[in-house]
């Protein structure tokens, strides 16, 4: 084999939470995507799981409000640049039901996302959706034991 294939998921589980409720938008919905990771993506991830540390040292400060998303859009240009390349297609739709574009050298199309999509897109791309960890059948980030 030359090169691995991208995975085909079932994004059904991808919970979206607005005014303390939890929605499903993409029940029936899949997504293909390389579960394979650069080393500049790992890079990404770690910065992204320190983002609360760096949230918290802007707190109290004149500009925090500014500091903070400057943060955040930071962050997520880079993850939304990374998914680009990682997700190949996708069937998602946006909260109207109108086909979102495809993601795949786009990382506009990843942005119209809210942060509860774009993270569950992280976690999947690392083989680690809620489904996947009950079924205790997760493939490593490797992409060894990826499945299609």
């Amino acid at each position: 084999m030359a090169k691995p294939k991208p995975s085909h998921l079932d994004s059904s589980e991808c919970a979206v939470n607005v005014d303390g409720a939890t929605y499903y938008p993409h029940e029936g919905e899949w997504v293909e995507m390389y579960r394979i990771a650069s080393v500049g993506e790992l890079r990404t991830l770690e910065k992204l799981r320190r983002l609360g540390v760096d949230m918290a040292s802007a707190e109290g400060e004149p500009d925090q409000q500014e500091r903070q998303m400057a943060l955040i859009n930071r962050h997520f240009a880079e993850v939304c640049g990374f998914l680009s390349q990682r997700v190949v297609a996708w069937n998602w739709t946006d909260l109207s039901g109108e086909p979102l574009p495809m993601p795949h050298g786009n990382p506009e199309a990843l942005a119209l996302l809210t942060a509860d999509e774009l993270m569950w897109l992280v976690t999947a791309s690392q083989g680690e959706t809620p489904g996947e960890r009950k079924n205790a059948s997760a493939p490593s980030a490797s992409g060894s034991s990826a499945t299609t």
